[in-house]
């Protein structure tokens, strides 16, 4: 009696391993919906949709996933759909600002910040430039802001204050 119960435990053992793994993967693609696309890696086979144990908090989050090492498991009852149980991380923490470059163009195409508001910082000068718009700030305290069309909105008062103010 004892010998079949622990060949049953064996065979029970057995069908629970074969159901279930932990492989590693990487994240190849998000979908317009935010699904998450992995590949498993050295497999040759096309990406599937997986599942996440976690979400980010914007679009541009989502798309720096894109390239990231990730802990997959597959169980019996994920249809197919392996779960990422993590990220991996050559650290412990997440740095505060991640620089993300596109693969078609090495510059950098966004920022992705942690946190609830974010520090630039410049010793002579900060700029932000897109086509005919720009803001300059000047380490002498100077602001320019310069467009074709500049507007302000404001749900309550839009002071303009200053020792003089010149319109025109």
């Amino acid at each position: 009696m004892e010998a079949m119960l622990e060949k049953k435990r064996s065979r029970s053992e057995q069908a629970t391993a074969s159901s279930s793994c932990i492989v590693m993967g990487q994240v190849v693609g998000i979908s317009e919906d935010g699904s998450v696309l992995v590949r498993v890696c050295g497999s040759a086979s096309k990406p599937v949709l997986a599942q996440a144990t976690f979400t980010v908090d914007s679009k541009q989050e989502a798309e720096a996933l894109v390239g990231t090492s990730v802990v997959l498991a597959c169980f019996e009852n994920t249809r197919g759909r392996p779960v990422i149980m993590g990220l991996v991380r050559e650290t412990v923490w997440a740095p505060t600002v991640k620089l993300v470059n596109s693969p078609n163009n090495p510059k950098l195409t966004h920022l992705v910040v942690d946190g609830k508001y974010i520090v630039i910082e410049g010793k002579e000068e900060i700029s932000l430039r897109c086509g005919k718009s720009s803001i300059v700030m000047t380490k002498n305290g100077k602001i320019i802001i310069k467009g074709a069309h500049v507007v302000t909105r404001s749900s309550g008062a839009n002071k303009i204050k200053g020792a003089s103010v010149l319109i025109n």
